[in-house]
């Protein structure tokens, strides 16, 4: 094997890394209200113009640390399970997503 093909099995393995692990389907929230958005927008992303898609990444992440630490605390946990049921809803309606 040569060192330029060496180098082309590198880039690709890392270039398939790197979208695979786009891909992936984020940490679950324990919510399963949460978690159908999380998934869902995620699959979303997949579809949107690459120009979106770090903005939609940065949302994603964020709406999922928020909702994370939520499901930390009893307090308010059906409230958020409305929250997450409306997100979920609100998405089914987005052509983009659909």
């Amino acid at each position: 094997m040569t060192s330029r093909h060496r180098m082309g099995v590198v880039l690709c393995g890392f270039i398939l890394g790197i979208s695979a692990s786009a891909r992936a389907a984020p940490d679950p929230v324990g919510i399963p209200e949460c978690d159908t958005y999380l998934t869902r927008f995620e699959a979303c992303i997949q579809k949107a113009a690459p120009k979106a898609r770090p903005e939609m990444q940065s949302s994603l992440k964020k709406r999922h640390d928020e909702w994370k630490q939520g499901a930390g605390s009893d307090r308010g946990l059906d409230k958020l399970r409305r929250h997450c049921q409306e997100a979920v809803d609100e998405l089914a309606s987005d052509p983009t997503c659909a």
